[in-house]
């Protein structure tokens, strides 16, 4: 969205195409896509990187069991159906979309050697490396709920790595907040702990 004026009865918009619209509600779900004001204030942007395998690459590794580390960095590993490695991890703060680009080859290389410390002895080839942006708040939670008081904007931003989870829980309490049903959870991740 180009521009957004809310009010207390409505919200005015302009798509970045050029086309308006008006709403009763405009709920911002982009996970890091975070409108500019509020960005610096709730998320810190991390670049993240991944490294995926060949196909039937997992060795004796069955493969059961999804590994996801606690340090920081952290890395993550898991296989795929077709019997590939995932790993990844190895967050950085992000500084640039160019420069997340140039971080791969040094990044993939890392990945190759963890991987070759989590399972020794196995032999596998990069099939695939990438790099991604996310944000991610202090604690770790998602911020859901209204922006200023009185306004008809809502927000669901900094799932940080648990999109899949927190996404499921911010329609929920969106859901129940724009229906004007009172929710207990919502207080866990409003915008105002953030600051």
């Amino acid at each position: 969205m180009g521009r957004c004026d809310a009010t207390s009865s409505h919200v005015d918009g302009e798509l970045s195409a050029g086309a308006r619209i008006r709403a009763d509600w405009v709920i911002f779900a982009g996970g890091y896509e975070v409108p500019e004001p509020l960005r610096k204030e709730l998320v810190t942007l991390n670049t993240s990187c991944g490294r995926a395998t060949e196909p039937g690459e997992r060795g004796q590794w069955n493969g059961q069991c999804l590994v996801w580390e606690s340090a920081r960095p952290y890395n993550y590993l898991r296989t795929g159906q077709d019997g590939r490695i995932v790993i990844g991890g190895e967050d950085v703060p992000f500084r640039s979309p160019a420069l997340r680009n140039r971080l791969i080859p040094a990044k993939t290389k890392r990945l190759e050697e963890r991987l070759r410390q989590l399972l020794p002895g196995l032999e596998t080839t990069t099939a695939h490396s990438w790099a991604g942006t996310f944000g991610e708040t202090a604690d770790g939670l998602p911020s859901i709920g209204p922006g200023a008081s009185g306004s008809r904007l809502r927000f669901a931003l900094g799932y940080g790595g648990n999109g899949i989870t927190f996404s499921v829980v911010a329609a929920r309490i969106l859901g129940d907040l724009v229906g004007g049903i009172s929710n207990d959870d919502a207080r866990i991740f409003t915008l105002e702990r953030a600051g």
